[in-house]
């Protein structure tokens, strides 16, 4: 099996996720219309990001969890839309933010907000004023202000790199990007960047042999991180991006999973970047704290890996262990 087959993030197995809505509203008059979407939409093979949000009365509504995407407009719960259509029936003109609304049990209309798990309704006594449902929309994280969206929102073009909130509260109120328009700079799904050919020539050596665990008895129902060599470069600190040489090995059976770059010279793995939650608990919690150069083997319990669904051939009860060097870290 190779890395590619064995997905270490937490999204394993999935085209979709939980959202995080952000809501909020403006008192801004500028206006622009939904409509009929134009032409200029995704391709099939595109793949673009938007920010989305919903505020209600200044509490940001909690993740909600998308229903499954046959066409490609999703989220990864990371307060993105996922825009990489995967037919014709969700490219071009027809990729509108009514197909992401379908996928994540959202309504909007110009008096009621419907979510999974309640209804936000227009007059509603909200912050000593009276709430009103709006559409507002971002170019880009740079735009000095947003428009107001007219009409129906269902009907909103997608774009890339634009922000989309739908707002629910005074009109006067005033409120900033939603947190989610951060997450446009480091999408969840995109490859991360490979390392230059200086920073491969200046990676550490790899030990002389691919690193061997011994899997008996009872694994431990607990995290459990052993440094076998302790590295003297930079650290993997929250918001870095680490890349590693590793291998993965099943207690159970004692068969080795994966081998990741482990040939001098070679492209090592790079993980996501740390703190944003998007890799499997064990393997952030693992990383964190190491140094270029440095091994360590971490053992990950079903709770700290994929949990009780798994992602074959790790079964939900299965424990892993993974042998890591760090080679190098990215900011």
């Amino acid at each position: 099996m190779n890395v590619n087959a064995l997905n270490l993030t937490r999204f394993s197995g999935r085209r979709w996720g939980a959202l995080a809505i952000v809501v909020f509203v403006t008192g801004l008059t500028i206006a622009t219309t939904a409509g009929a979407a134009t032409p200029g939409g995704p391709k099939l093979g595109d793949h673009w990001h938007m920010a989305f949000g919903v505020w209600n009365c200044g509490v940001w509504e909690p993740f909600i969890e998308a229903g499954e995407d046959p066409l490609g407009i999703h989220t990864h719960g990371d307060g993105l839309i996922h825009v990489h259509p995967f037919t014709d029936e969700a490219a071009g003109s027809k990729a509108t933010l009514g197909v992401f609304f379908d996928v994540s049990k959202i309504s909007v209309t110009a008096t009621t907000v419907k979510l999974p798990t309640k209804t936000l309704n227009a007059g509603a006594s909200c912050r000593g004023g009276k709430a009103v449902v709006r559409t507002l929309l971002w170019s880009t994280k740079k735009a000095a202000q947003p428009t107001v969206v007219s009409g129906d929102a269902s009907k909103l073009p997608l774009r890339d790199q634009e922000i989309v909130v739908i707002a629910f509260g005074p009109a006067d109120a005033k409120i900033g990007l939603p947190p989610s328009a951060e997450e446009l700079d480091d999408p969840a799904d995109l490859p991360p960047p490979p390392l230059s050919a200086e920073a491969l020539k200046a990676m550490p050596a790899p030990p002389k042999v691919v690193p061997l665990v011994v899997t008996k008895g009872t694994p431990p129902s607990t995290l459990k991180i052993t440094d076998r060599t302790v590295g003297a470069g930079d650290g993997a600190t929250k918001g870095s991006r680490p890349y590693v040489r590793f291998v993965l090995y099943l207690w159970r059976t004692g068969e080795k999973l994966d081998s990741s770059s482990w040939q001098l010279g070679t492209q090592p793995l790079a993980l996501s970047r740390l703190g944003k939650g998007r890799l499997l608990p064990g393997l952030e919690k693992g990383v964190v704290g190491m140094k270029v150069g440095g091994l360590r083997e971490i053992v990950i319990p079903p709770v700290e890996g994929f949990g009780k669904d798994g992602s074959p051939p790790v079964l939900g009860t299965d424990t892993m262990v993974m042998v890591m060097q760090l080679v190098a870290v990215s900011k």
